[in-house]
């Protein structure tokens, strides 16, 4: 029974190596852009948890960039146990909700987002490299820095040039050692 248990083991953590690319240091990139950096799958989560989003971009600053009022505070929030985030919430239009987040966390999903179909922006000038990623109802902007820590800018209303600056503010907070 325990050898079954040890093999079954064996075989989940060799598929999710095989998943993230390999256990080694990292794995290149695929998905729209081809080769790209090498990305550490970041070894622990604790080090983004003392990072306070809300706190290190505020609500103000992010209206100033968006051009709108938020409809009530922003609030802060962790996404799966892994990344730290501040919601900004900018009321509804259409029966849908208008936000913008902000999120600083580890590599894996950026690593596993870019294996899919993304739009690489390869002058963007953000940390290693930079996607978008479209999701149902917003889209997102993803930027790798030093193969060790992720930064994701997601509104509802998508603008690339509102996201850009988020996400420089984003990079000036991330842990990146």
């Amino acid at each position: 029974m325990k050898r079954r248990l040890a093999l079954a083991a064996s075989a989940v953590v060799a598929l999710a190596l095989a998943a993230c690319g390999g256990g080694g240091g990292g794995s290149s990139g695929g998905g729209g852009g081809g080769g790209g950096p090498l990305v550490a799958i970041t070894p622990s989560y604790t080090q983004f948890r003392s990072v306070k989003v809300c706190e290190l971009i505020p609500g103000t600053i992010v209206e100033e960039i968006v051009g709108s009022t938020l409809s009530r505070p922003e609030e802060e929030y962790t996404i799966e146990s892994r990344d730290v985030a501040c919601y900004y919430p900018f009321g509804r239009r259409d029966g849908k909700a208008v936000f913008v987040f902000v999120s600083i966390g580890p590599t894996l999903m950026y690593q596993f987002n870019r294996e899919s179909n993304v739009d690489m922006l390869p002058d963007a000038g953000l940390g290693d490299e930079a996607y978008v990623r479209t999701q149902t109802a917003h889209k997102e902007l993803w930027i790798l820095l030093n193969g060790k820590a992720s930064v994701i800018v997601g509104m509802y209303d998508f603008d690339l040039e509102q996201a850009t600056e988020l996400g420089k503010l984003g990079i000036e907070i991330a842990p990146q050692e």
